[in-house]
């Protein structure tokens, strides 16, 4: 499915004996897109009917129901969007930096994207691109390694065919799409109208910040036989604690892969070491020596619970699985450990005040909206010199702020990095395999 101006367009790419399409028929498909949305746009402007798919589940899920149930040609658009690989849209903005980019892929201005759908590649006006994924029926990885790959893949055809241009086809050397027909009643624009007005609330109050640290990368926290995974926990640690005082709950996502359709676990980074390492930096009558040693303690203790969560052994999807079993069952009142504060405090039923995932060794940027109205998320990637870093908080909420939080993890980084030095000379450094 593709998206332009508010049109939806389905597009198959390959020949009727199952040939995929040439780079050059592919061009030629996409931009009948652009030229088909461009005229129909100059002819009349359609809703956009994707909007809806940002509404609260069960408002969509009832207006979805209507839409296929009083109109054939809904039916068969909605069903078209919903069987197709993937999404494509071409955007019509042109960010100038990566924090537009990201800003953008969050959300946009909430068109064209049919969020339903697991992966939703964007394209901007500029060549400038990115995606938006939900990542309900996989891990958050999956999207990260499929996007990972179309970027070095497309760097590697620029490195090795640098001046190869191929020549355009005319229209009709491929099937033209087809475009996306939707029938509209009082009630059903009414509800695209709120979902617009809703979607543009969230999206005014979500701020994203992106940051490229330059300083070091996997490869001097490797040389100090660190997890550099743990290393970046314990800065975000340290970042929170120094802006505002105190430790609190924090996740990390944890795979279980090693489990047949395992999903995903729990790693809880905020830890009785974290807490000690965090006081140790703020005091400053501590020797280097004993700060990095309280350092390698919270490595050390980071590194056992995120054992325990990918080999099954952790405590929130259990946790998880009670709370679901009791509900469906009709227990009343509810078990007592699940109204208990100090689980809500401790993260339970999705209060984590920070949010965080490490989307692998590469060079992209990722981001997410933080699970709690006061807290952060934070994303980052690790390569051999650098670490991209996003964090995001609500702008409703007056003691947050995700440019502020950025800055002391910048800053915790380079102290952490500055500790390492001066505790111990820096070994010989080699190459990271990692």
């Amino acid at each position: 499915a593709v998206f332009r101006n508010d049109h939806i367009f389905s597009l198959t790419p390959y020949h009727a004996d199952g040939t995929m399409f040439s780079v050059a028929e592919a061009a030629a498909a996409l931009q009948q897109v652009l030229d088909m949305s461009s005229s129909v746009l100059e002819e009349a402007e359609e809703p956009s009917i994707s909007v809806l798919t940002s509404a609260n589940r069960d408002k969509w899920a009832a207006v979805r129901t209507d839409m296929m149930e009083r109109s054939a040609v809904n039916r068969a658009s909605i069903r078209e969007i919903e069987t197709a690989l993937y999404c494509l849209s071409f955007e019509d903005a042109s960010p100038s930096s990566k924090q537009e980019v990201a800003q953008l892929c969050f959300a946009g201005d909430g068109r064209n994207k049919w969020f339903d759908k697991s992966f939703t590649t964007l394209v901007f006006d500029n060549g400038r691109g990115g995606c938006n994924a939900e990542h309900s029926p996989v891990d958050a990885m999956v999207c990260v390694s499929m996007f990972d790959y179309v970027v070095k893949r497309t760097r590697d055809k620029v490195i090795l065919e640098r001046a190869h241009v191929f020549e355009p086809l005319p229209r009709s050397a491929v099937p033209p799409p087809t475009k996306l027909n939707f029938e509209l009643w009082p009630a059903l624009s009414m509800a695209i109208e709120t979902a617009s007005v809703e979607l543009t609330q969230l999206i005014n109050d979500v701020s994203v910040r992106v940051f490229k640290f330059k300083h070091f990368g996997k490869a001097f926290i490797k040389n100090y036989k660190m997890h550099p995974d743990f290393f970046v926990q314990m800065a975000i640690q340290l970042a929170y604690c120094r802006m505002h005082g105190e430790p609190v709950a924090t996740y990390e996502t944890g795979h279980t892969r090693a489990f047949f359709h395992g999903r995903t676990e729990t790693i809880r980074s905020c830890s009785l070491e974290s807490v000690a390492f965090c006081k140790a930096m703020a005091d400053a009558a501590t020797k280097p020596a004993d700060a990095l040693a309280a350092l390698r303690a919270a490595l050390t203790a980071h590194g056992e619970f995120a054992q325990l969560a990918l080999s099954g052994r952790a405590c929130d999807r259990h946790l998880l699985g009670l709370y679901i079993a009791a509900h469906f069952s009709g227990m009343t009142p509810r078990p007592a450990i699940f109204t208990d504060t100090a689980y809500k405090k401790s993260g339970g039923g999705g209060n984590f005040v920070i949010s965080t995932s490490n989307v692998g060794y590469t060079p992209l940027f990722g981001g997410f909206a933080p699970m709690r109205k006061d807290g952060y998320g934070a994303c980052y990637s690790i390569l051999d010199s650098r670490i991209n870093i996003s964090t995001s908080s609500w702008n409703t909420c007056a003691h947050t702020d995700c440019q502020k939080f950025g800055e002391h993890l910048v800053k915790a980084l380079i102290d952490m990095q500055h500790l390492c030095i001066a505790a111990s000379p820096p070994p010989a450094q080699g190459p990271s395999k990692l």
